[in-house]
């Protein structure tokens, strides 16, 4: 029976060991959920701030065609091509808020599965201590 202990005592070690690293898990993941929600945020001031710009870039523009007596092809083609550069612009940044999102809820699927893993861990630990504190072999 000695031996049998013994056995139970180094898969009760090998069984923390495995929960402590479920936790080092776990915490990875949740600083990469951190992360991305951080990402996010970013992402949506850098938006705020380049529509704002974008605006007053525009408004500025057409102040000064309105105030010229004659308005020239050439700087409506270039105020057209302006628009058109600042409509990229946003179109981008929109584009990488959604990865942003996306980035978001994968970290957050793969937290929660951490989650579950060292839940499972710690029911596995928690089953042999209880073997081993009741010595249910006898």
């Amino acid at each position: 029976m000695n031996t049998f202990t013994k056995d139970l005592q180094q898969i009760m070690a090998i069984r923390k060991l495995r929960v402590d690293s479920s936790r080092r898990k776990q915490k990875l993941k949740a600083l990469e959920q951190d992360q991305a929600a951080r990402t996010i945020e970013s992402t949506q001031a850098h938006f705020e701030q380049m529509e704002q710009r974008l605006i007053q870039i525009e408004v500025e523009t057409l102040q000064r065609l309105t105030n010229g007596n004659f308005v020239k092809v050439d700087q409506l083609l270039s105020f057209t091509k302006l628009q058109q550069q600042g409509i990229k612009k946003i179109k981008n940044i929109q584009q990488s808020i959604d990865q942003s999102h996306q980035q978001y809820e994968s970290a957050q699927l793969a937290y929660q599965e951490s989650c579950l893993k060292v839940n499972q861990a710690e029911k596995k630990l928690l089953g042999i201590e209880e073997v081993l504190l009741q010595k249910l072999w006898k």
